[in-house]
Parts: structure tokens; sequence; C-alpha cells
């Protein structure tokens, strides 16, 4: 357990040990893209779900010899099996290139990795009209839906890597000696998860006590993982 005396608030930060998927479509309805991706140690996707993240049929990778070419086979067995098939994708789908780079750890992009060796493709994100519209009530834009996907990607890729935190934040409890207490059990603490980096924390300072707090954490803190004193 980690904590920050801010002015009157204490934060207290520790570690999230069963982070939420952020694909989970039963944690977040909101999902409109799908994952559509291969790897022979790594699951990016879920071909289980019918409404989920795809996993690549390997038979379909089999037949063509580049990704767009195995996008499109699977988007016209599924989606759309006319002649005009390319102007229906200009028209009806958004698809942006992951990269995957492994050396030791994992990190997933939309733009290529410098390293040929411990990269490349593993598959596309990709988003249809139909669903975007239906799922967020929103018109079709496809500069919008593009910077949509662009950031899912980031957001799984900060999943994938880690670290954690749950986070919680309080009034301050004095004893009876004037001592600020720290043991959290005195705290009756509404903890929030889904938290990975610094910036997360700063959004979750001013949504929870607001900027001056905020900016009383950016004070002294530069790398989260030796930021604070433990219990």
């Amino acid at each position: 357990m980690k904590y920050k005396i801010l002015k009157d608030k204490i934060l207290f930060i520790q570690d999230d040990t069963s982070p939420i998927d952020p694909r989970d479509r039963g944690y977040n309805e909101s999902i409109f893209s799908k994952f559509f991706t291969r790897h022979k140690r790594y699951t990016f996707g879920d071909i289980k779900s019918e409404d989920g993240d795809i996993e690549v049929p390997s038979e379909i990778i089999e037949r063509n010899t580049c990704w767009e070419d195995v996008l499109h086979e699977y988007i016209a067995a599924y989606y759309h099996d006319d002649e005009n098939l390319d102007e229906w994708i200009e028209e009806n789908m958004v698809y942006l290139p992951i990269y995957m780079y492994e050396h030791g750890d994992i990190t997933i992009s939309t733009t290529p990795f410098s390293c040929r060796w411990d990269s490349g493709q593993i598959g596309y994100i990709f988003a249809i009209k139909e669903d975007y519209e239906r799922i967020t009530g929103n018109k079709w834009d496809k500069e919008k839906v593009k910077a949509c996907l662009e950031a899912e990607v980031a957001e799984y890729d900060r999943y994938i890597q880690g670290p954690h935190y749950v986070l919680a934040i309080d009034d301050i409890i004095m004893d009876q000696n004037g001592n600020i207490v720290k043991d959290p059990d005195n705290y009756k603490l509404m903890w929030c998860c889904g938290y990975t980096d610094y910036d997360d924390i700063i959004k979750f300072i001013k949504e929870k006590a607001g900027d001056e707090y905020a900016e009383e954490f950016k004070k002294d803190t530069k790398l989260l993982p030796i930021y604070a004193e433990s219990y």
C-alpha cells in the first residue's frame, strides 16, 4: 500500500492484480471496433464471441500473402459478398494495422516499429459503419473513427504492459494526538480501478478532489514506481 498526502486529503494507491481487460464487452459496452489478429503465441482476439474480437482463422491466412488480403477475404465472407467489395470497404469501414514488438516485454501500435527482427504486423483493428452508428449513436465520421481506433490500440497497449493501479482518495483523519492516521482500515474508501500511468492518476485526482490537489501531486512526483511512501 502506498499513500501521498495532498494538503487536507490522502491518496491511497495499491497494485491492481486483476486488471479489467479493456476489450471485455461485458465491462465496456461502448466498444464498436474489433481486433482482427493472429499470433503463434499470443491471443489478442476472441473468436468465441460472435460480437467480440476475432482471432483470424488460419485457413484464411494460408490462402493469402498479405494482411490486407486476409482482411478483405474475411469481410467478403462475413459482411459483404458483392463484386464491389472495395467500394463497400471505402464507404463503410475504417481499419488500421496492428504491429507488435516483443523483446522481453510486449508492446503494440498502429505504426511500425523500427526493429524488423523483433516486430511485425499481427493484424488489424477495424470498425464498421453500421456497428459504430448503432453502438455510439453518432454519425459516421471516418477521421473521428480513426482517432478512436488509435486510442483503443493505445489503451490496450497500456493494459498489456502495465503496471496497473487501484486508487482511492479521502479527507485526512487525525488521531487524538493530532497525528495523521495512515491505516486504510480507518477510512471508508471507495476504490477505483483501471489506472495505468501518471496521467491517469492526475485525471483521477482532478475528478475526485479538484485541480489544486492535482497540482499538489505534481510538485514532487516524477516517476510512479517510486513516488510515494509505503506502510
